[in-house]
């Protein structure tokens, strides 16, 4: 265990998982897409491979972009971790794969997994640089606010993460919340078809 942990550690100083894996990942990403897509005509793998380099490239260069999809990457493979034991659970008791299948492709579905994918995504920006207007304006920061990493002991991370759940758990956040899914329910209920 200590071997692997180590060669991780070694990995990460070489700068791995800062440029290398970015790298490839944004490469292979839109290399598949834009040969799925064929914008550039049927046998255009060349020009493919010679625009996603330069956006791969462009992206590695850009250090809070390799930031969010750090942070990006393990939330979406959590939820992925998630929903596949939620799925097995439920074949497990019995329902059958066509069933699952029909309810993620009703609205209720598509908006469940909108709402999981913005929420990932908001937490994921979030921890960019939260505190990026304060580090410039350290004299706005409220009296008697600590912002960790500014002027209290912890990290900007920390911070944001704070920030992110107060945020999603305050009152009027719920509020919206349950507003958005009520009328979404409601606009659901009105606009389809009787069976």
């Amino acid at each position: 265990m200590a071997a692997l942990t180590d060669a991780l550690g070694v990995m990460d100083v070489m700068g791995f998982f800062t440029v290398v894996f970015p790298f490839i990942l944004v490469f292979a990403i839109l290399y598949g897409i834009l040969s799925r897509l064929e914008l550039f005509g049927e046998k255009s793998s060349t020009i493919n491979a010679i625009i996603s380099l330069a956006v791969a490239i462009f992206f590695v260069s850009i250090t809070q972009a390799v930031k969010f999809l750090n942070t990006l990457i393990p939330l979406f493979t959590a939820v992925l971790i998630v929903m596949t034991l939620v799925l097995m659970i439920f074949l497990f008791i019995g329902v059958k794969p066509e069933a699952i299948t029909g309810a993620m492709k009703t609205p209720a579905g598509y908006l469940i997994m909108l709402a999981v994918v913005m929420i990932i995504i908001f937490y994921a920006m979030s921890s960019i640089d939260p505190n990026s207007y304060y580090n410039t304006h350290p004299e706005d920061i409220p009296e008697g606010v600590e912002i960790p990493g500014l002027n209290a002991p912890g990290t900007a991370e920390d911070y944001a993460r704070i920030e992110f759940m107060r945020t999603l758990y305050s009152p009027t956040m719920l509020g919206l919340i349950v507003l958005v899914i009520v009328f979404a329910g409601a606009t659901y209920l009105i606009t389809r078809e009787p069976a």
